[in-house]
């Protein structure tokens, strides 16, 4: 009796982990989701295999999504540190991998934009004026609201972009 009442405190402890573990290749892309039952939050990090650190996600409550792009090939850790900044223990199903996307399967970002006004910001944007730009632009879609309803040259038709902060969708429309 004794036996089995060790086995499980040593099967019960060794549950608990600082870290969980996903392995990489340079480029890939990863998107999961941390989930956070404590009231006072918690922060997510990923820590690749340099020892680099980048957090995902901060003062999380509940259920939030995280993407980040592989900086490096290796086995890379999520850490969890709580609102007093000490590493947590990781529950289970509290990071949860939802895609993980090698370079070769993803889409390449499109060249030419169907809107005239997306396709003007993405001309203009370097690393320098990137935050300015996108302040200024995301300031004039706040005043003007959405979609963008912009008329195509030469038809009768209209170009409508759905804008979010993740994604930009175009959808050609008649008059």
């Amino acid at each position: 009796m004794m036996k089995k009442i060790t086995a499980l405190l040593l099967m019960s402890m060794s549950t608990f982990a600082y870290s969980q573990s996903i392995s990489l290749q340079n480029g890939d892309f990863v998107k999961g989701e941390f989930t956070v039952t404590d009231k006072d939050g918690a922060d997510l990090a990923v820590v690749f295999a340099d020892k680099s650190e980048r957090r995902l996600v901060q003062n999380v409550v509940g259920k939030k999504e995280f993407v980040f792009k592989a900086e490096q090939t290796g086995t890379a850790d999520f850490v969890i540190y709580s609102s007093q900044g000490k590493k947590a223990e990781i529950q289970q199903d509290q990071i949860q991998i939802l895609q993980q996307i090698p370079v070769e399967k993803q889409n390449a970002l499109p060249t030419k934009y169907l809107s005239t006004k997306i396709q003007q910001l993405a001309e203009q944007i370097t690393e320098q004026n990137k935050t300015a730009l996108l302040d200024e632009f995301w300031q004039q879609v706040t005043k003007q609201g959405t979609p963008l309803i912009e008329p195509v040259e030469n038809t009768d038709e209209n170009v409508v972009t759905f804008l979010s902060d993740r994604a930009v969708k175009h959808c050609p429309l008649g008059r």
